[in-house]
């Protein structure tokens, strides 16, 4: 049986597909008051965006919700014992092993704003036009506000929120085009092949290659037809990434001079210049 057919709407839209409209508002929030908080996400309920295909014509807006570890425990609709049926990458956070250390740590993350414990849900909003991106953050923030849940601004400057805007030219800061790769995965519920959708989707693990946890009790009934992601600021330096591949470089070509040698048939009194400059300039060229 294919997953698609019997439980597409169920699914946030997020998991199965990669939303290309150009404007986009990441709202972290915290329950400070847990017995409010259900009042909030039934809030937005309405608002979130399936799996279920749209056609031709594109939504003016997305809205998709993602709930923490401890936003799962702070809403105390699961007993601790149902709540250890979790993998612990999610209860826990793996700083360390994913190389999180020094002046990446934890402790700097959210620029000390607020830790990430501190985060309980996540609402993810994409829209066609500015426009329609200010009126949905207004209604989530408005709604927020409402039900006791206080919203986390991460940034310094701007309005605190992580925005993310189309550049005119339709490049990224780097100064290279970047399009999102969606693989098409096997949607078949009994497949055990380490590329299909059981294998990212909650609730279909009997037969998957990965098997994502929870498999069993109240835990998989909550956690049901949702996925894990993975939520981060990344300060990407770009004149540092450049210099950076420069020295590489440059490092790269000695090593390989010192190891390959001279060729004693070589003129050595033809002389371009370094050799990073001659091969930056096109002096070489590759065999085909």
């Amino acid at each position: 049986m294919a997953l698609f057919a019997e439980h597409v709407a169920n699914i946030q839209g997020l998991i199965l597909r990669g939303y290309t409209h150009p404007y986009s508002c990441h709202l972290l929030f915290s329950f400070d008051v847990p017995a409010k908080a259900p009042g909030f996400l039934k809030a937005l309920y309405p608002s979130v965006t399936s799996a279920e295909a749209w056609g031709t014509a594109k939504p003016q807006v997305l809205l998709n919700i993602g709930l923490t570890f401890t936003g799962i425990q702070s809403l105390g609709v699961l007993a601790p014992s149902d709540l250890e049926n979790f993998p612990q990458d999610f209860a826990q956070n793996p700083a360390e092993e994913i190389g999180d250390v020094g002046p990446s740590a934890p402790a700097n993350w959210w620029y000390g704003r607020f830790s990430s414990s501190d985060v309980h849900c996540i609402v993810h909003v994409y829209a066609l036009s500015a426009e329609a991106l200010t009126q949905k953050v207004g209604e989530v923030t408005s709604s927020a506000s409402q039900w006791g849940v206080r919203e986390r601004l991460p940034l310094k400057s701007g309005s605190g929120r992580i925005e993310g805007y189309l550049r005119e030219d339709g490049t990224v800061h780097f100064g290279y085009k970047d399009g999102i790769s969606n693989p098409s995965l096997d949607d078949d519920e009994q497949s055990q092949a380490p590329e299909a959708l059981n294998s990212f989707l909650i609730g279909y693990s009997a037969s998957s290659a990965s098997q994502p946890a929870p498999t069993e009790g109240k835990a998989l009934e909550f956690a049901k037809d949702g996925s894990y992601m993975a939520f981060r600021i990344m300060h990407q330096d770009a004149a540092a990434f450049e210099g950076f591949l420069t020295q590489q470089a440059r490092t790269r070509v000695s090593k390989a001079g010192a190891l390959l040698g001279r060729d004693p048939g070589v003129d050595r009194r033809q002389d371009d210049g370094p050799l990073e400059k001659r091969l930056a300039a096109g002096a070489f060229s590759r065999t085909p």
